[in-house]
């Protein structure tokens, strides 16, 4: 009898395990989908705005070179920064776990 509850106990923390194990795992690629998502948008802005000022023949603004280095902070941030553990942004930002919001 002893096998038998050995293998009972045995089945019954593998049935409940597997399912922690799976939310942990979704949330491990839910994360970086956010972090990657966040990044490309503020990457993307900062191309937007590279590409204006080189089609300009003056030099680059110092507000354009400002702007461009929030941007590209920005995008760094989302890779970089720990997750906050919600699932919104500070002030209701639509990057999930990621408190970086676009600056206005």
């Amino acid at each position: 009898m002893p096998q038998k509850r050995w293998k009972s106990a045995l089945i019954t923390t593998a049935v409940l395990a597997a399912p922690i194990l799976i939310f942990v795992e979704y949330r491990k690629a839910a994360d970086f989908q956010e972090r990657s998502d966040c990044a490309a948008y503020w990457l993307e802005k900062a191309k937007a705005l590279q590409e204006t000022n080189m089609k300009s023949e003056s030099k680059m603004a110092e507000q354009s070179q400002l702007d461009l280095r929030e941007q590209l902070n920005s995008a760094y941030d989302c890779v970089t920064k720990p997750a906050s553990h919600s699932r919104i942004a500070p002030g209701g930002g639509s990057f999930g776990q990621h408190g970086v919001l676009p600056h206005q």
